[in-house]
């Protein structure tokens, strides 16, 4: 019967796997670092991609601001400039709120005007605007509140007033002095 040699014998006394090498991984020894934090360069990477992020994030977040305004009818019957968009703006909402003092229902209207505006002249009865002269407007909304009643038109104006070419001027009329009128708005 022949005999059968010990292969693993002759190179030592050590059981080792077929996986393991007898050579030094010079990687796993000596880490590339970098020269300021110490970290390794798939780190410092990984660092840098998400400083990146972060910075487009905020530049398209300081592109979209949101200003808020409002207006309060002063005075009754009376067309008033309540806002304009420039051009690259978009209105995001518009709500109205009727409170006067003498505790009425009123006529609120809302329209809108492009264009010169200096000889615009309007003529209104009870909270509605008649007659235009010097201009041309569209009427946006119009509506009869009960006291203290609120609306909000932002579902409209959010899908047309969108990045606008143009200057839109916006008038409101009130029946009675006290509503007031908050609105929204984008640059950019």
């Amino acid at each position: 019967m022949p005999i059968i040699k010990d292969k693993y014998g002759a190179k030592g006394s050590k059981i080792r796997s077929k996986f393991q090498t007898r050579k030094i991984n010079k990687a796993i020894i000596n880490p590339v670092l970098t020269s300021e934090t110490g970290i390794e360069t798939q780190q410092s990477q990984e660092s840098f991609n998400k400083q990146y992020r972060e910075s487009i994030i905020s530049k398209e977040a300081a592109s979209n601001l949101s200003s808020i305004g409002g207006y309060n009818f002063t005075s009754a019957n009376t067309a008033n400039l309540i806002f304009t968009l420039s051009p690259g703006e978009s209105l995001n909402d518009v709500i109205i709120h009727n409170y006067n003092a003498s505790a009425a229902d009123n006529n609120i209207q809302i329209c809108w005007s492009v264009g010169d505006q200096k000889d615009a002249s309007f003529t209104i009865s009870s909270g509605i605007v008649t007659a235009v002269a010097g201009i041309s407007i569209t009427r946006l909304f119009a509506s009869e509140f009960p006291y203290l009643g609120t609306v909000t038109i932002g579902h409209v104006v959010r899908n047309i007033f969108t990045n606008v070419n143009k200057k839109i001027y916006f008038y409101g009329v009130s029946a009675v002095a006290g509503p007031s009128i908050t609105f929204s708005k984008t640059s950019g």
